[in-house]
């Protein structure tokens, strides 16, 4: 079994490009830059450079107007979506007293005092976008359903609503840095038979979690400061899967094949 090191981007965007033959989900812990689209339009999130609207717009090349960096909520559970339009900051609620309120960024770094900006892009196997912030004060504290991004049109704002959700697709563009996360020494084996081996492991990684392609969860392991590891993966069937390694500084990704 050949080994093989790859540096962490290019790992991640293979994991992904496998990602977006199927579903496109979003991946648990899976942290990096993306664009957010509408399952089967050729619709985008997009956030204006000159206001605080979000809106579904068509696709535009590179533009920083369609790029949001994914990433761990400053309270510690769920995630942030932040715009990549410099200054523009994290995507909130933008009138919470209003229970089918257009969504944007005002300026605002995500985990500010009473910003309704905490996501959860996990939801319907990694297609839709829940608002998980505490809703108390807001206009839907004593709705049952949970705010979620509904309904979409070309050139209309994105709002929150309790009905059905909006499918996405999560297009993946690039992983967050890593300068704080010494990810360098990590190797794995690859393709794999019954054994994940993975060498190289630091202190500051203290989980993995193996993902199918299609973003569910089919195996975890705590790590104790060990450099090596040997999973069994012979109860999975063949494929592709996400390996996901996480800690307190960050988190990254490998794909793996199993025979």
């Amino acid at each position: 079994m050949k080994k093989i090191t790859l540096k962490i981007s290019a790992f991640l965007l293979l994991s992904m490009s496998a990602l977006q033959i199927q579903a496109q989900a979003f991946v648990t812990g899976t942290t990096g830059v993306y664009k957010i689209k509408v399952q089967g339009e050729n619709l985008y999130l997009t956030q204006s450079t000159t206001t605080d609207a979000l809106t579904y717009e068509q696709e535009n090349g590179s533009s920083d107007t369609q790029l949001f960096i994914i990433d761990n909520h400053p309270d510690g559970d769920n995630y942030s979506i932040t715009s990549k339009v410099s200054g523009k900051g994290a995507l909130e609620v933008l009138d919470i007293n209003d229970v089918a309120s257009a969504i944007g960024a005002k300026g605002n770094a995500a985990g500010g005092s009473g910003q309704q900006d905490k996501w959860n892009p996990t939801r319907g196997t990694g297609t839709q976008i829940f608002l998980e912030s505490d809703k108390t004060g807001t206009a839907w504290e004593g709705l049952g359903a949970k705010r979620r991004l509904q309904d979409y049109a070309v050139g209309d704002p994105v709002k929150i609503s309790g009905g059905t959700p909006v499918a996405f697709d999560f297009v993946f563009v690039e992983t967050l840095s890593s300068k704080e996360f010494n990810v360098s020494s990590v190797f794995v084996a690859n393709p794999v038979d019954n054994s994940l081996a993975v060498s190289g492991l630091t202190n500051q990684i203290n989980e993995i979690k193996v993902y199918s392609i299609l973003g569910k969860e089919v195996l975890r392991h705590k790590l104790n400061n060990q450099n090596t590891l040997s999973l069994d993966v012979s109860g999975l069937v063949s494929g592709v899967y996400i390996v996901v390694f996480s800690g307190e500084k960050g988190s990254f990704t490998k794909k793996i094949i199993k025979n």
